[in-house]
């Protein structure tokens, strides 16, 4: 009802440990959203782009290899939304890395798409965009769901 772009700038190491959804009730609630989703990966400074995901964290709650899916799937979402990953090592990075999704944001432009045949189905769709233009960058979402 409200026009307008949807965003979510998610300030985390990717680490759950209490949520009530899982990773992939999570990918299907972005696809719905269609919010664009950005994310400030935090690492520690000592292993700054290592996540604890991939050293095989493991919680009471959780072994390895769900800790790794759950990044996985947030790195998942964060493309397909059109969002981007923007990694932090120690706090003074987080206002910068604000400021450069500030920034992106203001430098995007909008393209519309209807397709052919709604189908209705609530399942997920791929979009491609391609250009012809040198030194242009394109970053979209990769599909959208059909409600």
């Amino acid at each position: 009802e409200r026009q307008g772009r949807r965003v979510v700038v998610l300030l985390s190491d990717g680490i759950d440990t209490h949520s009530a959804l899982d990773i992939n009730a999570v990918l299907h609630k972005a696809h719905e959203s269609q919010a664009l989703i950005y994310w400030i990966r935090l690492f520690d400074a000592d292993s700054c782009g290592e996540s604890p995901a991939e050293k095989g964290m493991v919680s009471a709650w959780r072994q390895a290899i769900p800790f790794r899916d759950q990044v996985r799937g947030l790195e998942r979402a964060t493309r397909e939304s059109g969002g981007t990953i923007v990694q932090v090592c120690s706090p003074s990075q987080i206002a910068p890395a604000f400021s450069a999704i500030l920034q992106e944001l203001r430098e995007q432009y909008a393209i519309g798409y209807y397709p052919n045949v709604r189908k209705g189905d609530g399942s997920w769709h791929k979009v491609r965009i391609k250009v012809s233009r040198d030194g242009v960058e394109v970053k979209a979402r990769e599909g959208y769901v059909d409600d």
